[in-house]
């Protein structure tokens, strides 16, 4: 992870029975960009338990990146 220089986008339920918060926070130094966004009263799979939230947050996700990579040039 510390070699992507790309924006990354981490959805993690809160409710998450595989993966704890402590896993996703440990990816943070790892990867400076990445944007964690803890979903409330959801579990493993976001994007099956709330696919419009799901996608309104890539689409806002990626709406950022082309002025963020304009910003780090």
């Amino acid at each position: 992870l510390p070699h992507l220089r790309c924006p990354v986008l981490v959805l993690q339920g809160e409710h998450d029975e595989y993966a704890t918060s402590l896993q996703a926070d440990a990816l943070r130094p790892l990867a400076p960009r990445m944007r964690l966004v803890r979903l409330s009263g959801i579990g493993h799979t976001p994007h099956r338990e709330q696919p419009e939230l799901v996608l309104e947050l890539i689409q806002g996700f990626l709406s950022q990146v082309p002025a963020e990579a304009s910003a780090a040039r």
